[in-house]
Order: structure tokens, then C-alpha cells, then sequence
């Protein structure tokens, strides 16, 4: 799905972090053992770009917020599939 917009971004990026949770993989996306969220959270070496991330969301509180208080399926979807042909 091409992004179309910083809105559009942040949408994407909780998007994917809620996913698990969403399809019942695990019943907080934070328990997902492969998710980056955590990333976030820890000052170690990763592959995540962080600063990136965190600028876009404007903060750490900012991006824990909109990934805990949004509803998994609020506007995402405009990022589902429906037609694969």
C-alpha cells in the first residue's frame, strides 16, 4: 500500500504492531515475541530506526498513546486487500 501522507504513516505503523493482536495471535500486542514496539522502549543496538519513528510520532508518549488508545481497527481499512486480480 503506498503511503500518501504522515497520517497516513502512523497509521501504517500501528497498524502493523496491532495486527497480532488483531487476528488473536496474542491478546496485547506487546506480548507479540517479533514485534519492534518494544524496540522503542530499549536504549540497546537495533535495527529499528528509532529516531525516525519517534520523530514522526513526535515522541515516545505520543506513539505508546496512539498505539494504546486506538482502536485496532480504526481506520485501517484503507490498507486492506480486496481485490488481489
Amino acid at each position: 500500500v503506498p503511503i500518501k501522507d504522515e497520517s497516513h504513516l502512523l497509521t501504517v505503523v500501528a497498524y502493523i504492531h496491532q495486527n497480532p493482536r488483531h487476528h488473536g495471535f496474542v491478546d496485547d500486542f506487546r506480548e507479540w515475541p517479533w514485534s519492534s514496539f518494544e524496540e522503542f522502549f530499549v536504549t540497546t543496538p537495533s535495527l529499528v530506526e528509532r529516531s525516525a519513528c519517534l520523530h514522526w510520532f513526535d515522541g515516545l508518549g505520543k506513539l505508546q498513546a496512539q498505539h494504546l488508545t486506538r482502536r485496532p481497527e480504526e481506520g485501517y481499512e484503507q490498507l486492506i486487500i480486496d481485490d488481489w486480480g
